[in-house]
């Protein structure tokens, strides 16, 4: 019996002695006791050691997966510790680092076409309302050379480009003009309109004027004749997209979308008229980047405006005529007014127009295409 108690009390104490008792360690340069079956990987997730494992990067370098790189280390008196399951040793001077980023592995290409990208000059968020003007200064162009696809992520870097990518430049210009001539843009949406294009058309010319018509594509298609009619009087047709519903708008559009909403757009003009523009502004202003570099350079410049007279609400022609001439007194030269000539009843846009003309003329103004505005204003910013 007292050998059984022996051996009992015998046991208990390899026991105690293999997990009770504690042990002496240094880690980091901080004397601390712990439990003597105490192991690295203990130490770490107890947070005595800092050290995590490395993360996995795509081949662009973002993190695919937090964690999943090489496994951080621990070192004993300066020796890599193999095994950070194994327990530690009374007297252990610990030290750690992070375990190194790994990348995804890769399929490599020696010819690979580069798409084009586009941008703002001088790095800015692309907003359709910072400027009135958005011209490219530099149409883009494919490269080519040697890239690596992420085969986890399916990103892609260039590693050797022997075809330098040109990207596509669009730079955001005010309309306001810098010379002596006074000078003013009347420009018109949502025609052709075979009860009010031509009507504005008689005024415009009985005033000798010239002034810029968007169009609509599907309506352009509807009255051909009333388009080509803008062109033989002498003004200038650009394209207000192909429809102009609000599920049409070139921000809700693909990229894919918004190209198609393009081409047809200008195809209709040029189908009605044989003029081929490349200007567009975009239905209710609504654009963004995704629109853009899928339009590409089909459309050299999108045209805003400084001045809205909200004709489209008829708020009567006296206040149509009176937000045209305040907003063209506190601008002044480079007003851009927006109208419309389709899209509804547009007396009050006639009538408001009748008036306008006279009253600037009478302080100094003359009356310019949108064409002739763009050139002006790169002349003066000495762009090509």
């Amino acid at each position: 019996m007292l050998s059984l108690l022996i051996l009992l009390l015998i046991a208990i104490g390899i026991v105690w002695y293999l997990n009770f008792r504690s042990i002496s360690i240094s880690v980091e340069g901080r004397q601390i006791s712990v439990p003597a079956n105490t192991t690295y990987a203990k130490l770490q997730s107890d947070g005595y050691l800092k050290a995590n494992n490395g993360n996995l990067l795509a081949v662009t370098g973002t993190i695919l997966t937090k964690g999943a790189g090489a496994s951080w280390q621990a070192f004993d008196n300066g020796v890599s510790v193999s095994d950070l399951n194994q327990v530690v040793p009374d007297g252990a001077v610990i030290t750690c680092k992070n375990g190194s980023d790994d990348t995804e592995p890769v399929t490599s290409s020696n010819s690979k076409v580069i798409p084009w990208t586009w941008q703002i000059a001088g790095g800015n968020k692309f907003n359709f309302y910072n400027s009135t003007l958005h011209v490219l200064t530099q149409i883009g162009k494919d490269g080519e050379g040697a890239t690596q696809t992420g085969d986890i992520s399916g990103q892609t870097v260039v590693e050797n480009e022997y075809i330098k990518m040109q990207p596509q430049i669009m730079k955001d210009i005010s309309a306001e003009t810098k010379g002596k001539e006074k000078v003013v843009c009347l420009t018109y949406d949502d025609g052709p309109s075979p009860d009010w294009t031509q009507k504005i058309l008689k005024v415009l010319q009985q005033n000798k004027v010239k002034a810029t018509f968007f169009e609509i594509g599907n309506v352009v298609k509807n009255y051909p004749s009333v388009s080509k009619d803008v062109v033989t009087a002498g003004m200038e047709l650009c394209s207000h997209s192909y429809n102009h519903s609000p599920s049409h708008y070139l921000n809700k559009l693909s990229e894919a979308e918004a190209k198609k909403m393009a081409e047809e757009g200008v195809a209709a003009i040029k189908d009605a008229t044989g003029v081929t523009t490349t200007y567009l502004r975009p239905p209710g202003g609504n654009l963004n980047a995704t629109a853009i570099k899928g339009i590409g350079s089909i459309i050299t410049a999108y045209i805003g405006w400084n001045i809205d007279t909200d004709d489209w609400q008829r708020p009567g022609a006296n206040k149509i005529y009176q937000t045209a001439l305040n907003g063209v007194k506190k601008i002044g030269s480079g007003s851009v007014i927006l109208m419309h000539d389709g899209g509804g009843d547009r007396s009050e846009t006639l009538a408001a127009t009748k008036k306008l003309i006279p009253k600037l003329k009478k302080m100094g103004y003359s009356f310019i295409t949108i064409d002739q505005l763009i050139k002006i204003r790169k002349s003066e910013l000495g762009l090509k």
